[in-house]
């Protein structure tokens, strides 16, 4: 009878041991597989996003702006788009080269950014056009907003290395759109490209709505 005790005990705690192995292989894979993911979603995150500037890219619109249209907006708001061309870029590039022109696109896109928030979404759309997805409660709030960013990044210029005087000042034009019912997602980006178009052909650093 003490010799089957002993046999129980020693084979009790061989499975304690046992047991205790397992624990350990299962924290170690849980471990593994959270830096996995971990790793899976900078991947993702570093692919939906403009390196120069910091903001989700081109191909990320193109999802987001598809289950934007096909969504409904909270109660009492509405779908917005907006445009951002930067005003006369292609001097920058002429009169002050290509790097000063970069830091151009970047100090615009972080007015862009910190503008967003977590409220909306920030985008560059191509060369030096950006734009911005979100919802508003009616037309004069996303108006009163496009035109405090516009204003802000008005305040930027491009000044001499040499002397710190300024040389030439940075401005935006805007066109935005609200979603209309019936509206596809190539015309909702139609209407405020045409929005856009017309803020830069009536003199540009300024605001137009479709």
């Amino acid at each position: 009878m003490l010799g089957i005790v002993d046999q129980l005990t020693e084979e009790s705690v061989l499975m304690q041991q046992n047991a205790y192995s397992f624990q350990k292989k299962l924290e170690s894979a849980y471990a593994e597989i959270s830096n996995l993911k971990q790793t899976l979603l900078s991947t993702q995150e570093a692919a939906n996003t403009d390196s120069l500037t910091g903001l989700y890219n081109r191909g990320r619109f193109d999802l987001d702006i598809a289950h934007f249209c096909n969504k409904e907006a909270p109660l009492g708001m509405n779908h917005a788009l907006m445009f951002i061309d930067i005003d006369h870029f292609k001097k920058f590039n002429d009169d002050f080269g290509h790097q000063k022109g970069d830091d151009v696109l970047k100090v615009v896109a972080n007015k862009v950014l910190n503008a967003c928030g977590d409220s909306f979404k920030g985008y560059r759309y191509g060369g030096e056009e950006f734009c911005i997805l979100g919802d508003f409660s009616g037309i004069s709030y996303a108006l009163n907003f496009a035109e405090r960013l516009r204003k802000s990044i008005a305040k930027l210029c491009v000044k001499s290395k040499k002397s710190d005087k300024k040389q030439r000042a940075i401005s935006v034009s805007f066109g935005i759109a609200l979603f209309e019912e019936g509206n596809t997602t190539p015309a909702f980006i139609e209407r405020a490209d045409k929005a856009l178009y017309l803020a830069k052909a009536y003199g540009r650093n300024r605001v137009e709505i479709a």
